[in-house]
């Protein structure tokens, strides 16, 4: 089976590679980097029909190398994929889909916490459109997605603890907009952890899935 990621930032290769390897091993996966879109998105601080453009070169080029399913691990970039052609679209799975659905399976209120301001609009979209019942809360942890940016990966998990232990009496779910926020899911207490979600395991199962069957034209939402 092979499937891709699209990526914007450069840590989240090694981290899907590392999950793949532990909880795939059968899934040979393809990584594509484009950091020059998101800077553009970021300095912009929209999107443009130039991005949907990159975006689909980009899933073209997978699929062209044999990819069953994509996987797009940008939560900034994800709504991209609704441009998509109709033809290309159910086989490219958005980061989020899958951890939205879990969070309005929970039942409970949900709150949105972001390192990167330009993630929160596209997730509280997501999230909504998986069927969430009331607008969710966000939350941007200032501070941590520049030293991310910088290489400063310490700096990125401290800055990203704090925020996030500063969230505990916040009463409901609590879901990590990014997939680079994962990475520190393991040092939060007990307690806390069971309340918050993160999309990479959950997203690399469903693109396991997609790879082993891939959908002809049904949603990748519907069918994760």
């Amino acid at each position: 089976m092979t499937a891709a990621c699209i990526h914007t930032v450069i840590p989240l290769i090694e981290l899907f590679r590392t999950l793949a390897a532990r909880s795939a091993p059968q899934l040979h996966v393809m990584h594509i980097l484009d950091e020059a879109v998101f800077a553009r998105i970021r300095h912009r601080g929209r999107l443009d029909r130039e991005d949907s453009e990159r975006l689909r070169s980009h899933v073209q080029a997978a699929l062209d190398a044999g990819a069953g399913a994509v996987l797009v691990t940008c939560s900034t970039l994800s709504p991209c994929v609704e441009d998509l052609p109709v033809d290309v679209r159910p086989r490219v799975l958005k980061i989020d889909d899958v951890l939205m659905r879990e969070a309005v399976a929970r039942g409970e209120r949900t709150l949105i916490a972001a390192t990167n301001f330009a993630t929160l609009e596209p997730s509280r979209q997501t999230l909504l459109q998986a069927g969430a019942q009331e607008d969710p809360e966000t939350v941007l942890i200032p501070d941590a997605f520049a030293a991310f940016q910088a290489g400063d990966l310490a700096e990125h998990d401290r800055l990203l603890l704090r925020g996030l232990l500063d969230l505990q009496q916040r009463p409901g779910t609590i879901v990590l907009a990014q997939a680079s926020m994962a990475r520190v899911t393991h040092q939060l207490p007990e307690d806390l952890r069971r309340r918050v979600l993160s999309s990479p395991e959950l997203a690399l199962k469903a693109l396991t899935r997609f790879a082993s069957d891939p959908p002809k034209s049904a949603s990748p939402l519907a069918r994760a």
